[in-house]
């Protein structure tokens, strides 16, 4: 591959990720404010799921462009990278909360589904 090919290559590269960057970390907010109007405990704790996936996708694009991408600065991404894995903390203590309590180690997606199955009113399951 050329020089010029490879630099193409590059910015498109540079390119697809940031906007990856944009897409999941934006999803991120949008299903945390969706979480806000969930209608049962189980409901909250599957957007918040969701959330969780997204900030995951998130931190591996970012890992992604850190160790692909040389223009980076690095301070900014360490940062960007330390903020997301506070995110991904704060999150997963949020879900395990809802859930109760012994879920550190419990698949997350079966409680989710034994909530669900419960069929209590949702006015009986907000906080």
């Amino acid at each position: 591959m050329t020089k010029k090919a490879f630099s193409v290559v590059a910015a498109l590269v540079r390119i697809h990720l940031a906007k990856q960057v944009v897409r999941s970390s934006s999803s991120c907010a949008l299903n945390y404010a969706e979480a806000q109007s969930a209608e049962s405990r189980a409901d909250f704790a599957h957007k918040i799921s969701i959330v969780l996936i997204e900030l995951r996708e998130t931190y591996v694009t970012l890992q992604l462009i850190e160790s692909k991408v040389k223009s980076t600065n690095g301070e900014k991404m360490s940062a960007l990278l330390k903020e997301n894995d506070k995110l991904i903390a704060i999150f997963q203590s949020s879900v395990r909360t809802v859930l109760g309590k012994g879920t550190k180690n419990l698949d997350l997606g079966s409680r989710i589904e034994d909530l669900r199955s419960r069929n209590c009113s949702c006015k009986d399951h907000r906080s």
